[in-house]
């Protein structure tokens, strides 16, 4: 089995909170464009694909002097590959490809089912027929900040029966399990996923309010 990497760190300190939660929102709305609104998108981005490149070709001509001083500084080169970006890479489940396996990615499809797995679930999400599912481990389960998440996953299930259809996304490693067939989502922190662009926690809380209120 390909048990991908354990990239806690990686998401916690290269892509900051703001970055994943502004992610999950974008992801969020092209999940829901038009088929128009996604052409002018798509032009939208060529023409600022055109823009950038132009801007690079201008920045590494009037660079290049400070660039080859930097790669003769270990030191420097070192602080500028801490202050680069990491890029969050958003996804379809049938848009999965073995180039995404053991890398982080935010993926986006409909919850197909969900099983409770003790503190946590496995929730299957689908997109064109085919699936992922998504886990949640023991490093989930140990992380302090992720104890308001333990045992509220039947929120999830109670959201999916009442609106018959549910959108995930969730920003994990991506990995393959070759044991039990399956492609996989290693979540490690309860804010980096939502349903129908919904913390899972409040979701809950918005169900044990609406039963309370039956009592």
């Amino acid at each position: 089995m390909s048990l991908g990497r354990n990239t806690t760190n990686i998401i916690s300190f290269e892509i900051t909170y703001n970055r994943r939660q502004n992610a999950l929102q974008d992801a969020f709305v092209q999940m829901n464009l038009t088929e128009e609104e996604k052409e002018i998108q798509q032009k939208n981005r060529a023409a600022t694909g055109a823009r950038k490149k132009e801007r690079e070709v201008t920045n590494a001509k009037r660079n290049a002097s400070s660039i080859q001083m930097v790669l003769f500084d270990g030191d420097i080169y070192e602080d500028e590959l801490l202050l680069r970006r990491r890029n969050i890479f958003k996804r379809f489940v049938d848009e999965i490809t073995p180039s995404d396996i053991g890398e982080i990615r935010l993926i986006m499809g409909n919850v197909k089912s969900i099983q409770q797995r003790g503190e946590v679930a496995e929730i299957v999400i689908e997109n064109n027929n085919e699936t992922i599912t998504v886990v949640f481990e023991e490093a989930f389960i140990a992380e302090p900040l992720n104890s308001s998440y333990l045992n509220k996953f039947w929120s999830i299930a109670r959201f999916l029966d009442q609106l018959g259809q549910v959108q995930f996304t969730g920003i994990g490693d991506v990995r393959e399990n070759v044991k039990m067939n399956r492609l996989e989502l290693v979540i490690y922190a309860g804010t980096d996923f939502r349903i129908n662009n919904w913390d899972m926690f409040v979701v809950a809380g918005r169900f044990a309010r609406e039963d309370f209120e039956k009592r």
